[in-house]
């Protein structure tokens, strides 16, 4: 910051911001040193802005709506934490992530695989919600008869409750969820 430039003033909170983002690491947002080192190896030297607005208050366990241009970091925003929580709680089903088309949700699944490699995260779940298709899933079930198809529909107000509701009992089991 220039000698003349008062801390106070517009363009000083600002320089002092750009700094203080320059000077941030994955580490100083709270992501473990196995997710750190997963970092280091995908070429992520620090975080963008949006990581270091996201990633403490996902790990503090707040909801989040992030809006960022292509190639900000944002899937990174929120699968860090993600992570981070399931070194914490291991456990076989974990988290849903819904994407409005299947090229992100590729996109997104080669993220936590490459990030979560190093912790055992291996070839996850994707299904297209628009004309339903199972893709990349485990071969233990070969055709459509062999599933158990269940609907179930919720008041919108208690859809998200009912989710978790259903993750919970339904944990150790294949299941699709399709919402609207």
């Amino acid at each position: 910051m220039a000698a003349d430039e008062e801390p106070d003033s517009p363009s000083g909170a600002l320089q002092t911001a750009a700094e203080e983002e320059e000077t941030k690491t994955f580490k100083d947002l709270g992501v473990t040193d196995v997710l750190c080192e997963a970092c280091d190896q995908l070429g992520w030297a620090k975080p963008t802005k949006i990581q270091i607005e996201a990633i403490p208050l996902a790990l503090q366990g707040r909801d989040i709506i992030g809006l960022a241009e292509t190639g900000s970091g944002k899937t990174g925003a929120f699968a860090l934490p993600i992570l981070n929580a399931l070194l914490e709680t291991p456990q076989r089903l974990f988290a849903l992530v819904l994407t409005p088309t299947r090229e992100l949700a590729f996109q997104i699944s080669e993220q936590f695989e490459a990030l979560g490699s190093s912790i055992g995260v291996q070839k996850l779940q994707r299904a297209a919600l628009k004309n339903p298709v199972k893709c990349a899933v485990s071969s233990k079930y070969q055709t459509v008869e062999k599933l158990q198809q269940y609907y179930l529909f919720i008041p919108s107000k208690f859809k998200d409750t009912y989710l978790v509701y259903i993750l919970n009992e339904l944990a150790g089991n294949s299941f699709m969820i399709f919402c609207s």
